[in-house]
């Protein structure tokens, strides 16, 4: 099979195209043929090193965690499923592997693709939108709430906003004015970064989702209610102690989501499709032979929505 090969740590442009022999499915494993895979920000800090102490990579290796597909075989054990069903669904690997035409799945981690969704709009949903449900999960995110969405135009942010309005909250996203039409075309209310608006506004919210920041920033505390819940898709020592100490000395909560594979969020994700209640947002696409344009691309930030790759 062709894959997007890292051989070591690097820029962009070291991800280069190689055979690499045909993976082989396991005792409840599925093999899968990739139609299209997304990028995440996880792929680009893998592969130039950021993440080496605590999310070291094999060489040589192949990133990507979510695909779209379909069904090429499958291993012992997996019952339920025929070959040729189109699929979608994020590997349960610690290192990826989708950036290339096959990839080996746990087959509890996978979904059938909805109706009316393409290859290219299934790959972009598995790891962002369970991040996303479990964000808004862990905000305890119902009815009536005021919700902001910090990165709102973003990959996770942007799905974000959909699920939470179809639990029926009221949204709030922080975007840039270039971005604003996508946001309040997603059901959302917009603070436009660039004018200083989270700054100024007189708004209050019960709970906050930060993309963007690794804690909140004077302004994001400013306009939390004094029992809101805030949680950060990053991760610093500081969200952690206020994680565990913080509630000693306030009503507010301070956490953050660490994305697991899990297939009942797959299957959330896919009745959210099917009620029309959710949509993927597409960036960019790139062949696969353009993998380090991709990279670059996501390297460059301020993605509105996902960069999809797409197999020949």
């Amino acid at each position: 099979m062709r894959a997007a090969v890292s051989r070591g740590y690097g820029p962009a442009d070291s991800v280069t195209l190689s055979d690499l022999p045909d993976p082989v499915p396991g005792a409840g494993q599925m093999l899968v043929r990739i139609h299209a895979a997304s990028m995440n920000p996880l792929d680009a800090k893998l592969r130039s090193g950021a993440l080496k102490r605590v999310m070291p990579l094999r060489f040589p290796a192949v990133l990507g965690f979510d695909f779209s597909g379909t069904v090429e075989g499958l291993g012992t054990g997996v019952e339920g499923w025929s070959v040729g069903e189109r699929v979608y669904g994020r590997t349960d690997a610690k290192a990826g592997g989708t950036h290339a035409e096959l990839v080996v799945v746990g087959a509890r981690v996978v979904d059938r693709m909805p109706a009316g969704i393409d290859f290219p709009g299934a790959a972009a949903l598995p790891l962002a939108g369970m991040t996303a449900l479990q964000a808004l999960e862990q905000l305890g995110v119902g009815t009536d709430e005021r919700v902001l969405v910090i990165g709102a135009a973003g990959g996770v942010g942007s799905l974000a906003v959909q699920i939470a309005r179809a639990a029926g909250a009221s949204v709030t996203g922080v975007c840039s004015s270039a971005a604003a039409p996508l946001v309040v075309s997603l059901g959302a209310s917009v603070l436009d970064y660039t004018k200083g608006e989270l700054a100024t506004t007189e708004d209050r919210f019960d709970a906050v989702l930060d993309t963007v920041a690794n804690a909140p920033t004077d302004d994001t505390l400013r306009v939390m209610t004094n029992s809101a819940r805030y949680v950060t898709t990053g991760f610093a020592v500081g969200i952690l102690l206020r994680k565990t100490f913080g509630r000693l000395v306030s009503r507010r909560h301070f956490g953050f989501v660490m994305s697991r594979a899990d297939g009942a969020l797959m299957r959330r994700l896919t009745a959210l499709v099917a009620s029309n209640q959710l949509r993927p947002v597409l960036s960019q696409t790139f062949p696969l032979a353009k993998i380090a344009e991709a990279h670059a691309a996501m390297e460059a930030g301020h993605v509105r929505g996902k960069i999809v790759v797409t197999m020949p």
